[in-house]
């Protein structure tokens, strides 16, 4: 994940654990075919406006997934980056995706509503009060470090937060972070809270049973045919974006990169003087 991504501090290790590994096989990479779709415009996989699977191979079956709450993404970003829209394809009943700037954005229920994101005052689900009255989950999705833009919306004052207490031990996530270690997409994200959720607060609803947390592992559909086709493109060869090497060069690059920042703008300060508040 870069610092130009979809993909929230929602998405951040928030707790420190052990693992909790996400399961399930890489699906069937080929046969897709790239579509044309909403604005004429051609995607591979789904279409991220719509939120419809497209080009999909003779015999592949795309998970349709019921989930014990609504999740509201708010979206400060490309859409074609966030890993939320994964969601949104494959739980459309649950999952609604809102712009920054949409008109629309609903005003939550503070007795309902809890927001992903890992701050201070931030709970896990087993220490949250009035857990079943929970209903709707809202995923900030937005650059690694743009989340304060999201949270100081008028329509999200007053909710509580929720973060993961137990982080999966390693992320394929391709995107790197600019910043720290520990980060997941948001889609990993959504698939702990939930995982966490059911555990906890032990909701029956249809065929809900507290056992069977990991069937939200389909909500990962997508993230591991990409996780697959970068797989398949990079050979045996290649260093994965995911492996702990390859992610410390971009960091490396990262910091490199707002050193010499920095280090421009002090001589311009030095030169020009420092500009009129």
């Amino acid at each position: 994940m870069t610092s130009s991504s979809a993909d929230a501090q929602v998405s951040a290790a928030a707790a420190s654990g052990s693992d909790a590994n996400f399961q399930g096989s890489t699906p069937n990479t080929l046969n897709w075919v790239r579509t044309r779709c909403c604005g004429g415009k051609s995607y591979s996989f789904f279409c991220p406006v719509c939120c419809s699977p497209l080009g999909i191979p003779p015999g592949v079956q795309v998970p349709s997934i019921q989930l014990p709450l609504d999740v509201e993404v708010i979206l400060k970003d490309g859409r074609q980056k966030s890993t939320a829209i994964h969601a949104a394809v494959l739980a459309r009943e649950h999952v609604t995706v809102h712009g920054f700037d949409d008109q629309a954005l609903p005003h939550f229920d503070a007795a309902t509503t809890v927001i992903a994101y890992p701050s201070e005052n931030a709970l896990s689900w087993d220490e949250l009060e009035d857990v079943e009255q929970v209903r709707t989950l809202v995923l900030l999705c937005c650059p690694w470090r743009q989340p304060a833009k999201l949270l100081a919306l008028p329509q999200l004052q007053g909710i509580r937060h929720v973060k993961i207490r137990t982080t999966p031990g390693a992320s394929t996530f391709w995107r790197v972070p600019a910043h720290d270690h520990g980060h997941l997409s948001t889609v990993e994200a959504l698939v702990c809270l939930l995982r966490e959720y059911e555990a906890h607060a032990q909701v029956s609803k249809g065929a809900y049973s507290k056992a069977d947390g990991s069937r939200f592992d389909d909500l990962l559909f997508f993230f591991r045919i990409i996780e697959g086709t970068i797989r398949d493109r990079l050979g045996q060869e290649g260093e994965l974006p995911w492996e702990a090497s390859f992610r410390e060069k971009r960091r490396a690059m990262f910091i490199q990169k707002a050193r010499v920042g920095a280090r421009e703008a002090g001589v311009m300060s030095y030169r020009y003087g420092r500009p009129k508040e």
